[in-house]
């Protein structure tokens, strides 16, 4: 049986705090070898994870995409496939090689509408969401960011349905509006 959610709990998060919060992300160790962080991505379906340091400090950003760029390098026309076998074996590749290091990120204090205004601007899947300390709150991707989007503004058509149509009129003008000031 399938429990409902109580009305008065919004469908949607106004925070990447709301999000982020309640559950973990992979993280990864600087010295974790790239066929273990495949297997943990794969066992957990995710496809992006944390880089943190012994210190416990977010060091760097791992998705499949920047994995698969580094295995067999971006794309050069001019120098053919020839360079592939230039890269390291991918059993001996670490973290570190994979990682994207310093991240754009996302503070978990912004509100979900800018968040997926700048994941969409950067073209990204995925985003880091950091405290105000610098210290790893999540990861956000941008299909979640917009499915809450889509349930606030959905929320939001609803609560102005309900309203009557007196208070929907577009120009009502302020109180007093066209009184003079004269102190």
């Amino acid at each position: 049986m399938k429990t409902r959610r109580p009305s008065y709990i919004r469908p949607y998060a106004d925070t990447l705090r709301d999000i982020v919060e309640s559950r973990a992300c992979l993280k990864f160790s600087p010295k974790d070898t790239v066929p273990d962080i495949i297997d943990r991505m794969h066992a957990e379906g995710i496809s992006a994870g944390a880089v943190i340091d012994s210190a416990g400090q977010f060091v760097g950003f791992i998705t499949e995409k920047e994995i698969v760029c580094r295995i067999f390098g971006r794309f050069e026309p001019h120098r053919g496939v020839d360079y592939i076998h230039e890269h390291k074996a991918v059993s001996h590749m670490s973290a570190w090689d994979v990682m994207i290091l310093n991240p754009d990120t996302l503070h978990v204090d912004d509100e979900v509408e800018d968040a997926l205004d700048l994941i969409t601007y950067f073209g990204y899947r995925y985003m880091p969401v950091v405290d105000s300390k610098g210290k790893l709150a999540g990861i956000v991707e941008a299909e979640e960011l917009q499915q809450h989007v889509n349930a606030k503004s959905q929320t939001l058509k609803e609560a102005g349905a309900s309203l009557p149509p007196y208070m929907m009129q577009q120009d009502l003008g302020l109180p007093y509006e066209g009184l003079s000031q004269s102190y």
